[in-house]
């Protein structure tokens, strides 16, 4: 095996670990899957305040 993480033949097992260990984790709990974009004005902003980003974020979902 190559253990390329790009290889689907080598990271099969890995990503059903994962599927597996996520759903667990997630199935059990409310939640909500959002996507949306940003102007990329923002990005520079963004990448280096992610923590506040993303703060602010789930306090404004509440």
């Amino acid at each position: 095996s190559c253990n390329n993480r790009s290889c689907p033949t080598c990271q099969s097992e890995n990503k059903r670990e994962w599927n597996s260990n996520t759903k667990e984790k997630v199935s059990n709990s409310p939640h909500y899957h959002l996507v949306f974009k940003l102007p990329s004005f923002l990005y520079p902003y963004i990448l280096s305040h992610y923590k506040e980003f993303i703060e602010i974020l789930f306090v404004s979902f509440i």
